[in-house]
């Protein structure tokens, strides 16, 4: 969703998500809100990221 300028309803999804499995999601929710607080581009573009979101730290 964030990918198609959607980055609201991404937020709401991960959100979602991170309320439901908080150890899988909660990270990802986290850094789409501060990239958005930053006005920072999609996640999934930026470079080095090969446009997938990586699932652990």
């Amino acid at each position: 969703m964030e990918t198609l300028g959607a980055r609201e309803k991404a937020l709401a999804d991960l959100k979602r998500a991170a309320a439901i499995d908080p150890g899988r999601f909660r990270r990802h929710y986290e850094d789409l809100l501060r990239a958005q607080r930053e006005g920072a581009p999609p996640i999934w573009v930026r470079e080095g990221n090969n446009g997938v979101l990586a699932d652990s730290r």
